[in-house]
């Protein structure tokens, strides 16, 4: 038996379109005349012919009347997304800016993606839809160009999930596992800024 590695000769092909809102409330009385709001979707659609070369072992009888097991190569293909692309992806962001404060909160949501390809279509893997929430506060100081800010990224926490689909055999019902659970971690910045 002898393994190597091709690269797959067909064409990716990605379709979406996006939508973007853009607004400051600067007709509303004060102080809501200070908010702004960024809303942003995509959605999108993606297809790829995934090359599987397997090789399945068959029992044959030998010359000697014995049974003995061959390897028979197939090469089949099957569609599916593109690996890492979400058809859904969902930004927002509330936010005020009033003097020299400025400050958003964000909220980002990426649907579920593939993360690889298996042997078999029902052995692909792909993660749940990923969420994440951020935050950014600045001040201006009386020093021209100086500022400081606070930022944090993935402040909630939240997990990624990968799931893979898997059937025992060809006539097996295929079932949703959960594999593996990774947690980013949220991170906190501080710093003093100066522009010049």
């Amino acid at each position: 038996m002898i393994n190597t590695t091709l690269n797959n000769p067909n064409m990716g092909y990605i379709r979406g379109i996006e939508v973007e809102w853009q607004t400051n409330f600067w007709y509303l009385p004060q102080p809501l005349n200070s908010l702004v709001l960024n809303v942003n979707y995509t959605r999108s659609w993606s297809n790829m012919d995934y090359r599987i070369i397997r090789n399945k072992p068959e029992t044959v009888i030998g010359p000697n009347g014995r049974p003995r097991t061959v390897y028979v190569t197939t090469d089949t293909l099957f569609s599916d997304r593109l690996i890492q692309h979400a058809n859904d992806v969902l930004n927002a962001a509330i936010g005020i800016d009033y003097k020299g404060f400025s400050g958003r909160m964000s909220f980002n949501m990426r649907g579920n993606v593939l993360t690889s390809v298996g042997t078999r279509p029902e052995e692909t893997a792909y993660t749940g839809n990923i969420y994440r929430w951020d935050f950014t506060l600045k001040q201006a100081l009386p020093l021209d160009g100086l500022s400081i800010a606070f930022n944090g990224v993935n402040i909630f926490h939240n997990a990624t999930k990968t799931y893979r689909r898997y059937r025992l055999n060809e006539s097996a019902p295929i079932t949703e596992n959960l594999t593996s659970v990774l947690y980013p971690p949220t991170i906190y910045q501080f710093y003093l800024m100066y522009s010049f």
